[in-house]
């Protein structure tokens, strides 16, 4: 019996000029990790340029609304990082899984149990807040240079 998947893929920040193909890389691996698994992805949703630090993502949404459905019982994305940086919005999708019988499989480590789910998100969530901490520090370095910010 064939088991029915769902991907999903993001990308923090706005690329106009299409210089990563960071969402398509995630679909391809995510396509070629359901195939080696006996799995058929029946849709891959993707969000470009929006952060993981906010649930307010349409095609995390459309995901999320497709397994609550029952569409498919498998969630296959990149890492835990791609599916949120705070622990708040992770804790509710992990609880949405459970109530739906839905497993989470990533590309980089296969299938995700709730601990290395939950201390995967702990590392996501502290990496996002070294990053603003180091954009900061890296914007207001360059303001007191005098360059533009």
């Amino acid at each position: 019996m064939t088991q029915f998947a769902i991907g999903y893929g993001r990308k923090s920040f706005d690329d106009p000029d299409h210089r990563t193909s960071s969402v398509d890389d995630q679909q391809v691996f995510a396509q070629a990790y359901a195939r080696q698994h006996g799995m058929e992805l029946i849709a891959f949703h993707s969000d470009d340029g929006i952060t993981g630090a906010t649930m307010e993502r349409p095609a995390l949404l459309t995901a999320l609304a497709a397994l609550k459905a029952g569409k498919a019982k498998i969630l296959i994305i990149e890492d835990v990082d791609r599916l949120g940086r705070d622990q708040e919005h992770l804790s509710y999708m992990r609880k949405l899984f459970a109530v739906h019988d839905v497993v989470l499989h990533t590309v980089a480590a296969g299938r995700i149990d709730d601990l290395t789910f939950a201390f995967k998100g702990i590392i996501g969530e502290q990496q996002r807040a070294r990053i603003a901490y180091t954009t900061r520090r890296g914007l207001k370095g360059k303001a007191t240079r005098g360059g533009s910010t």
